[in-house]
């Protein structure tokens, strides 16, 4: 990492699904710096050469002693309660999306090292169950006072505190993937490997021509990475990236039941 260009990186959530592909393509990127992970529990899905850390974000002096000690240059932030697959209480996806992160840009703004900072949002902090053709800037978020779902909202009050936390001396921007699927995924896949095993597939609501979109894990980082070298050099884009959500697909929509 001699010729490293970022510097330190710290990584939240990067034992799950995006975050492992994030941590593996930076350590194939040479410009990247030493990397730090922040995991509840980093058990699984760990690689030679990171520093992985336990630890909740939910808990502000933790990342202050974390953020002192490591001296990020970048803090990629995909630490989250999964929607699916957990007993999750609405307000715990609150805590962790919303305060965890208040803390993280706390921790960012008062170590004074934190140059960019990427967040994994999702498509659905946008108001509305049907997402076509959407646009970033044009588009509603969820409120605290509408009726969705907690983690859609929790997500939605999160991008927003990113976004206006944006500044010259701290460049913010939210990646906000549809559905994430690849390898190192644990929700869908093994619900799906739980309804055959049930016989429970016989059953089909509509006729099958709303589309939904996927994004793979590996496109997935690779987006989060791109983000990253555009804060850290804006000569890299084309066109404002600090301080903008970007929604991200695979691009290739197909019948829900297909999947």
């Amino acid at each position: 990492m001699a010729n490293s260009t970022t510097e330190p990186i710290i990584v939240t959530g990067g034992c799950g699904l995006l975050g492992y592909h994030i941590v593996q393509q930076l350590l194939n990127d040479s410009s990247a710096g030493p990397i730090t992970v922040i995991s509840r529990s980093p058990k699984t899905n760990i690689f030679d050469g990171v520093k992985y850390i336990p630890g909740n974000i939910s808990d502000s002096a933790f990342l202050q002693t974390t953020f002192n000690l490591v001296k990020p240059c970048v803090v990629i932030h995909t630490a989250s309660p999964r929607l699916m697959g957990e007993n999750v209480v609405d307000d715990t996806w609150r805590q962790v999306n919303f305060e965890g992160t208040q803390n993280l840009l706390q921790a960012a703004q008062e170590v004074g090292t934190v140059k960019a900072f990427v967040l994994s949002s999702t498509v659905n902090v946008i108001q509305g169950r049907e997402h076509y053709n959407v646009v970033e800037d044009a588009e509603p978020y969820w409120t605290p006072q509408t009726k969705a779902i907690p983690y859609w909202k929790s997500k939605a009050e999160q991008e927003q505190l990113v976004l206006a936390a944006n500044s010259s001396s701290l460049k913010t921007v939210s990646i906000r993937p549809c559905l994430v699927v690849g390898l190192q995924e644990h929700t869908l896949i093994p619900a799906q490997l739980k309804a055959l095993e049930e016989k429970k597939t016989g059953v089909q609501l509509g006729d099958n021509k709303n589309l939904l979109d996927l994004i793979s894990a590996k496109n997935g980082a690779k987006a989060h990475l791109l983000a990253m070298h555009a804060l850290l050099d804006p000569s890299k884009a084309n066109g404002e990236v600090a301080g903008e959500a970007f929604n991200i697909t695979d691009g290739n929509p197909f019948p829900f039941w297909d999947i």
